[in-house]
């Protein structure tokens, strides 16, 4: 399965780093993702996936995994799943200039343009 991803990397309730990437393979037990940068071992981390099915053929949705990446190689990331949940999400977000959102990096970037906005 290779679908986008967004990470975020934990220490307690604090998230210290974040990222993109995609996935390589995803089981019941684990996920191997590439990145851009090497994440470090034994860390704390939650992934959410672009999922490509819809519910009900119509609704958007993300799988969220917590986990701690248990293997780490070049831009290769192993992480091992300790919990999961599926979250509905909008097929139809757009960025501010009405083009249509394509990559987990845009989704981000809309989202901290609105934020600014709102501010």
């Amino acid at each position: 399965m290779n679908v986008e991803l967004e990470y975020r990397l934990l220490t307690g309730n604090k998230v210290i780093s974040t990222g993109a990437g995609r996935t390589l393979n995803l089981s019941s037990h684990g996920v191997l993702f590439e990145c851009e940068e090497i994440l470090p071992l034994g860390t704390r981390i939650r992934l959410l996936l672009t999922w490509p099915a819809r519910l009900d053929g119509t609704v958007g949705l993300t799988l969220c995994v917590n986990g701690l990446t248990v293997r780490s190689d070049g831009t290769c990331t192993a992480v091992e799943i300790v919990t999961h949940e599926f979250r509905t999400r909008s097929l139809q977000v757009r960025a501010l200039n009405s083009k249509p959102v394509k990559t987990v990096a845009d989704m981000r970037l809309a989202a901290r343009d609105l934020r600014t906005m709102s501010a």
